[in-house]
C-alpha cells in the first residue's frame, strides 16, 4: 500500500501501554533508535520514502484486520492511496528467496538462496541453515541490522520505539526502510492470533509516527513481502520424503530433493503424491518442462522461447482451463 503523508486523522488505541514501554526502555531506545531504519542517500528533493517491510503476513489476515476497524491508523494513512490486496510472487514464498531480489531488482534464476538450505548438483556443495542467515543479513541496509534482535517474540514494544525515530532519518536519506520482522516468528511459534495482535501493536506506533512527521511530506509504503499458512493438523514432509526417497537421497530439505539416480524422479514423485503430507510433487522431466503430479493428474509447465506454456492431464488444480 502506498500514499503520501501527512495525515491528520490519527487513532491511538493503546497510548498509556505505548508510553510506559518508551519510558521504560529510553536509554535502549537512544542506542538502537538510529540504527533502526534502512536508508539510501538522498539523489533530491523530492518527498522521501518510508518503506515499512512487514513480515510474513497473508492478505487476508490483514485485510480482515484493516476492514475491521482494528488497524484504524493504516487505514487512515492509506484509504486514499494506492491499496493493492493480493499480488503473485515470481519468487519461492520465503524471506530468504524474496529479500535479496526485491532488493537488488534480480529475477528468480540469480545466484541468491532458493530456499534456508541447498545443494549443488554440479560442484556437490551444499549450504547450511546457519550460511543462508548470514547471507541474507548482508543484504539488509547496515542501518536495519539490529531490527534482527526484534524478530524475537516478545519485542513488539521495542521494534516500535524503533520505528519512531525513522523521521530523522528521512531528513538525512530519500528512502527509508524499516522491517516488522516479528510477525514471522510470531505465525511460526504462536499462530495468527499473535500476528494480529501484533500488527495492532505496529498500528498504534504507526500512528504517534504519522504524529512526529507532522505536516512533513512522505511517500509512505506498507507491504508484506509473503504470507504463511496454519494447519489444523501438522504434516512432516520431510519424513515422507525420505521415506519415499529411501537410500536415494542425495540431498533433502523441504520442499527440494536431490536424487543420487535423478532417472527415478517420475517414480520418486509419483509415489509422493500419493501421500497425505504432499499436494504435488514436482520434477523436471527435461531441461525445458517441469511436471507436477497430484492425486488426481498432472500438470505440465514448458518453457519455450522465454514464454512458459502450462497444460494438464486430468482436472485442472489451478483453474488456468
Amino acid at each position: 500500500m502506498e500514499t503520501d503523508c501527512p495525515l491528520a486523522h490519527i487513532v491511538t488505541s493503546k497510548p498509556r501501554a505505548i508510553l510506559l514501554a518508551i519510558l521504560s526502555i529510553s536509554c535502549l531506545f537512544a542506542f538502537a533508535g538510529r540504527a533502526q531504519a534502512g536508508a539510501t542517500a538522498a539523489p533530491g528533493s523530492s518527498a522521501p520514502y518510508l518503506i515499512i517491510h512487514l513480515d510474513a503476513i497473508p492478505s487476508k489476515l490483514f485485510f480482515e484486520e484493516y476492514d475491521a476497524g482494528q488497524l484504524p491508523n493504516i487505514k487512515a494513512a492509506f484509504e486514499d492511496g494506492k491499496i493493492v490486496r493480493h499480488a503473485v510472487s515470481p519468487f519461492f514464498p520465503g524471506t530468504e528467496m524474496l529479500y535479496p531480489r526485491l532488493k537488488n531488482g534480480l529475477d528468480v534464476e540469480a545466484q541468491m538462496p532458493i530456499t534456508w538450505e541447498m545443494y549443488d548438483r554440479e560442484s556437490g556443495e551444499t549450504t547450511s541453515h546457519i550460511q543462508t542467515i548470514l547471507k541474507l543479513f548482508s543484504y539488509l541496509p547496515r542501518y536495519s541490522l539490529t531490527q534482527i534482535i526484534h524478530s524475537v517474540p516478545g519485542m513488539d514494544l521495542l521494534a516500535g520505539c524503533a520505528l519512531l525515530n525513522t523521521p530523522r532519518m528521512l531528513d538525512e536519506y530519500s528512502i527509508v526502510e524499516f522491517f516488522w520482522f516479528i510477525t514471522d516468528a510470531y505465525g511460526h511459534v504462536f499462530g495468527e492470533e499473535s500476528q494480529k495482535e501484533s500488527i495492532v501493536i505496529l498500528d498504534d506506533f504507526f500512528g504517534l509516527l504519522l504524529r512526529q512527521l507532522g505536516s512533513k511530506p512522505v511517500n509512505l509504503v506498507l507491504y508484506a513481502d509473503h504470507g504463511m499458512s496454519m494447519f489444523e493438523r501438522d504434516y512432516d514432509a520431510e519424513a515422507a520424503m525420505s521415506e519415499i526417497a529411501g537410500d536415494n537421497v542425495e540431498f533433502l530439505y523441504y520442499p527440494n530433493l536431490h536424487l543420487r539416480d535423478p532417472s527415478l524422479a517420475q517414480a520418486t514423485a509419483e509415489r509422493l503424491a500419493a501421500r497425505d503430507e504432499l499436494d504435488f510433487a514436482f520434477y523436471r522431466a527435461d531441461e525445458s518442462l517441469i511436471v507436477g503430479v497430484h492425486k488426481n493428474g498432472r500438470v505440465m509447465f514448458r518453457s519455450e522461447g522465454g514464454s512458459i506454456s502450462y497444460s494438464c492431464n486430468g482436472p485442472d488444480p489451478f483453474g488456468y482451463f
